[in-house]
């Protein structure tokens, strides 16, 4: 079975070639994906339609905030010092400071706790646009095609985007889980390999969830993280007692923390969104939420099919640890694949800053 999908970035390699050979020294960033098909549930953009461009700002968004769920342990001044003009409330959900304004009933559940209690708390004064997020400047769980890091992610992120469609999962890859079709509720057994019993404990939270919805979903899925965007209006078309009883519901259920925290993770699309399975075709996601335009859907699939050629050749030369002039010739080789690719990514931002909507 070919090996999981290298989520991090490729710096740790880099530092490995230079150990086994110091003759050249250099610092190589580049993110890998699996590129994915449309699936047939129309939840996905067939691949052979081109994205739409991201409309640019036309006033309506005049407020934003960055609801952050973080640890005492976690560093959170890159959000002021990138973003200095933009709200936040950052949740310090381990904090025993009796003076802190935004606090939650318990530390459980992760992040999910701490969206809740931003959504209660705020509820008849919500921005236009909130995004929640966690703590982490760089993850596994931002994704690879924009190094991974949150920084970048808010500061291409299409605010106009955010507004159309309510709610959008801030991550557009669908690796390493939870796309195109992750949890089956209704036969556990043809849920991801990994998700058989995180489906079984979806399921029996969803009923305990949504008691009122008779029939529930086969499929749910979205890409994993916990991140997300969404607009006043998708959170206000849901009432307020809802989330108050959803948050009771986070705060007295048996279910570990990781548990209880995961549940929510597949949640957040069939609430906000209403739809059980919200996976986007990668390359249309990247273009209209991102302004990451590749030429078609074949050119982004290209891209990621050289990309995981590339990953494989560096595998293979940490296998070998070749020496002298044959590792320079290699190393030259693999610089020079990576900055072919490199270059058809610059080329990609810079069509999609072209057409790009207002970002933080």
């Amino acid at each position: 079975m070919k090996r999981a999908w290298l989520t991090s970035n490729l710096r740790t390699y880099y530092r490995r070639l230079i150990v086994v050979s110091t003759v050249i020294t250099f610092t190589l960033y580049f993110p890998l994906f699996r590129g994915q098909h449309s699936s047939e549930d129309g939840l996905v953009r067939p691949t052979n339609e081109q994205p739409s461009t991201p409309d640019p700002l036309s006033g309506g968004i005049s407020s934003v905030t960055l609801v952050v769920s973080s640890k005492s342990s976690e560093h959170t001044e890159w959000i002021a010092s990138n973003f200095p003009n933009t709200t936040t409330a950052i949740y310090v959900v381990d904090s025993k400071e009796p003076r802190l304004l935004l606090k939650t009933p318990m530390n459980k559940g992760n992040e999910a706790m701490v969206y809740l209690t931003y959504i209660i708390d705020h509820y008849n004064n919500l921005p236009d646009i909130a995004i929640f997020i966690h703590a982490h400047l760089q993850s596994k769980h931002t994704d690879d095609l924009l190094g991974n890091s949150m920084v970048e992610s808010l500061q291409r992120l299409c605010l106009p985007k955010v507004q159309s469609d309510g709610y959008f999962n801030l991550r557009c890859n669908w690796k390493p889980g939870g796309c195109p079709q992750y949890l089956n509720l209704r036969d556990l057994s043809l849920s991801a390999s990994e998700g058989s019993v995180q489906a079984q404990t979806l399921k029996k939270a969803w009923s305990e969830l949504f008691p009122e919805v008779e029939e529930l979903p086969e499929w749910v899925g979205q890409p994993y993280g916990g991140q997300f965007a969404a607009s006043r209006d998708a959170i206000r078309k849901i009432p307020l007692q809802s989330w108050v009883l959803w948050r009771d519901w986070l705060v007295n259920t048996n279910l570990t923390d990781y548990h209880s925290g995961r549940v929510w993770e597949y949640t957040w699309q069939f609430v906000l969104a209403g739809k059980a399975t919200c996976c986007l075709n990668m390359y249309g996601c990247y273009c209209e939420r991102y302004g990451v335009c590749f030429d078609s859907d074949k050119a982004f699939e290209d891209w990621t099919k050289q990309g995981e050629q590339l990953e494989e050749k560096f595998s293979k030369y940490l296998r070998m640890q070749p020496i002298g002039g044959k590792a320079i010739e290699m190393k030259m080789k693999l610089m020079k694949e990576r900055d072919a690719l490199d270059k058809v990514l610059k080329e990609a931002k810079n069509r999609g800053d072209e057409v790009r909507g207002s970002s933080l």
